[in-house]
């Protein structure tokens, strides 16, 4: 939702685009799971867990960085 209103107010688009991956992919783990296929859920899990580390450090590198914005 954050992400949403960031690109709505003229923000980035990566972080939009990012945490949507990241919710579907935490459905088919979720839904991977339930059904007992811990042969996808869990090299899933630790996929998520690799994008949304990687996600962070590209938001926490790139605040700040627009053009007029003080730190």
């Amino acid at each position: 939702m954050a992400s949403a209103l960031l690109w709505w107010r003229g923000g980035m688009r990566w972080p939009f685009w990012a945490s949507l991956l990241l919710f579907l992919g935490e459905s088919g783990q979720y839904f991977a799971g339930v059904s007992g296929a811990l042969d996808l859920h869990v090299p899933l899990g630790v996929v998520l867990a690799t994008c949304a580390a990687i996600t962070l450090a590209g938001i926490w590198r790139t605040a700040g960085s627009e053009p007029g914005e003080q730190r």
